[in-house]
């Protein structure tokens, strides 16, 4: 008889993961992880011999399972895939008067070798796991290339430079990047402008997060590890070995953050916040134009974006839904006009 391995809803929250017979649906138990589900799943095949080849883990008996804890995926190499992590418990910067007008800010914005389990739909969608969670250290000398080749390109950004009234206007100049045995550290002198004295305050009251965004390099990927002692649950394991490093900075807490402390990701509030700003940006300040390519692209060797393109046709589409027959404005016009 097959077993189906899935979030059941007769099972509680702590364990959510069931294994259900399939037919007449009976719940032969319920676990905290997808990895522990398919477990159970495996020694009910191992217990009728004739379905074991249904098993997503029949293999033969030894050596099958090793393979399955040990097998390494590699990340990166490919295209670069941007991600943010964040660090909430206020130890990762702080402010340092200085003789000048304006403090120093320092601090640490990631750290090597500790495990953190990670919560981001998007990047696991994208490693190809099927849950939303899974661990992630960062390997000493991960920033080392990144800091040699491009340390005049990193900025010092607030809210990755999302923000609606700072934008991507920099904090500060960044003095010195130096990675020590825990991680990276840093000196930044900041301006003498007045939304970065806004930020002061609050600064010192350790009231923001420390985080970054960079692109993962080179990495690898273990999706079956087993249980240990930093991971109970048998998630998927990340190995970070090299990042290209964008940018880093102060970030406040974000509404649908799942922990307060720790190290977490905002790549997905990122990406929403990057789209909701380029849709706002082009329907305040963009006039509808009519779709004109050899006007568009006169350059033979320049060639669109999908990306942009897409976020483009999304702004218009939204701009002319927002005009009716009837309406003050209308969208055949190449500027809307006020009508009396």
């Amino acid at each position: 008889m097959p077993w189906d391995v899935k979030k059941d809803r007769r099972c509680p929250s702590s364990r959510p993961w069931g294994v259900v017979k399939q037919g007449d649906k009976t719940l032969e138990g319920c676990h905290v992880s997808q990895v522990h589900a398919e477990r159970q799943q495996a020694a009910l095949y191992a217990n009728e011999p004739s379905s074991r080849r249904q098993s997503p883990m029949a293999r033969s008996e030894e050596d099958n399972v090793d393979d399955v804890v040990n097998e390494e995926v590699e990340l990166g190499g490919g295209d670069a895939v941007s991600f943010c992590r964040a660090t909430f418990d206020g130890s990762g910067m702080e402010i340092q008067d200085s003789d000048a007008s304006m403090p120093m800010l320092v601090g640490k914005f990631a750290s090597y070798g500790n495990w953190n389990e990670i919560y981001s739909p998007g990047e696991a969608r994208e490693m190809g796991l099927r849950g939303d969670r899974y661990m992630e250290r960062v390997l000493g000398g991960a920033f080392t290339k990144t800091l040699q080749e491009r340390a005049g390109q990193i900025r010092l950004l607030f809210n990755h430079g999302l923000d609606p009234s700072v934008g991507k206007k920099p904090l500060g100049e960044i003095v010195e990047v130096e990675e020590q045995e825990d991680g990276p550290h840093y000196r930044a002198k900041l301006f003498d402008a007045s939304y970065v004295r806004d930020l002061i305050p609050a600064l010192r009251a350790n009231q923001f997060g420390s985080s970054y965004r960079s692109d993962l390099v080179k990495g690898k990927l273990r999706k079956r590890p087993g249980d240990s002692e930093h991971n109970p649950e048998g998630l998927p394991e990340a190995t970070v070995a090299e990042v290209r490093l964008k940018e880093f900075g102060p970030v406040t807490f974000p509404a649908e953050a799942k922990a307060t402390a720790g190290v977490r990701s905002l790549t997905d509030w990122a990406r929403s916040e990057d789209l909701a700003l380029a849709l706002r940006r082009m329907i305040v300040e963009e006039p509808i134009v009519q779709d004109d390519p050899k006007s568009r692209h006169s350059d033979d060797d320049e060639q669109p974006d999908p990306e942009v393109e897409a976020v483009r046709a999304t702004a218009v589409s939204f701009k002319s839904r927002r005009t009716r027959k009837g309406n003050y404005l209308s969208a055949k016009e190449v500027r809307p006009k006020w009508r009396l």
